[in-house]
């Protein structure tokens, strides 16, 4: 459940785009399902929003620790049972590149819309109205 609050949180398109609260979710659900591996996978997303390219180590510590073992995108990393946890988040790293690529625009304007009080939701709206909302509702498309 947290795990999907961050995801409603870090959707460029939707007005609870929040990455602070995110964060506080993400942290929530590695707390209290360490072993579900979306959640760190998310956290990457989030990393990759704020801080840019490198794998946080303390991120890759606490998913190594972690082991996590099921979620949907973690399994969609994970393309062999024999792949380490640290090989699991290096291969989400690079599909989460690819899939955000494209919509680096979106989130750049979502970020600024959250950090300024002259962009308005509507505004941003009316500049990316040829996309849908659920392109960022799953995490990896």
């Amino acid at each position: 459940v947290w795990c999907e609050g961050a995801r409603m949180c870090m959707n460029p398109l939707s007005r609870n785009f929040n990455l602070e609260d995110a964060r506080r979710f993400l942290d929530f659900a590695i707390k209290f399902t360490p072993q579900y591996g979306d959640s760190f996978i998310e956290y990457l997303r989030l990393e990759l929003l704020t801080s840019g390219d490198a794998i946080n180590t303390q991120l890759e510590q606490m998913c190594v620790n972690a082991e996590p073992n099921y979620g949907p995108m973690w399994y969609h990393c994970k393309f062999h049972a024999l792949n380490s946890t640290r090989h699991v988040l290096r291969t989400a790293k690079s599909m989460l590149q690819v899939e955000m690529a494209p919509f680096k625009n979106v989130y750049q304007q979502a970020i600024i819309r959250t950090q300024s009080t002259s962009v308005s939701y509507e505004d941003d709206m009316q500049q990316n109205n040829h996309l849908s909302i659920s392109l960022f509702t799953t995490g990896l498309l």
